[in-house]
């Protein structure tokens, strides 16, 4: 073999891998060499009037922002709207419940008072009521013969 080719070939490969990469560079065009901001994209208008995709897409992202600005601000009113009812309803039980202990102990000092005249006592008619006698379950019908049936008499 050659003993010149080995000398020569890691400059053979350095020289085509610079080429590869000028050839890459040159592919992309000059307009991806430098970062721009995409504002600045958003306000150049192309010629012939006609919108651009940069602009078509800054527009439309205004317009989502002021969607949701407004979406947040109608969230916001909302929320301020059910807080407030839901204090009324609060206000409005608390209200309720603080009648309803009033009516009660009006109504216990009325019973303390009833209880303290005589003439005014509620009797107890737990005491008075009597039990009511429940037929056995293995009962006959000749057990029951006391009690006048409606058809038999006229």
């Amino acid at each position: 073999m050659l003993p010149g080719l080995y000398d020569v070939w890691p400059n053979l490969m350095l020289a085509s891998g610079i080429g590869l990469l000028c050839w890459a560079l040159m592919r992309r065009g000059p307009h991806t060499w430098s970062r721009r901001r995409p504002e600045a994209d958003a306000s150049i208008e192309p010629p012939h009037g006609s919108p651009s995709i940069a602009s078509e897409v800054h527009r439309r992202k205004m317009e989502l922002e002021d969607a949701i600005m407004r979406w947040e601000v109608r969230m916001h009113d909302m929320t301020r709207d059910v807080s407030g009812e839901l204090e009324t309803k609060i206000s409005v039980m608390q209200r309720l419940i603080l009648m309803a202990h009033e009516q009660q102990e009006q109504l216990s000092q009325l019973l303390a008072r009833c209880e303290q005249v005589p003439s005014l006592r509620i009797p107890d008619v737990r005491a008075s009521v009597k039990p009511l006698s429940v037929p056995a379950a293995n009962a006959t019908p000749d057990d029951h013969k006391s009690i006048p049936d409606s058809r038999t008499t006229i």
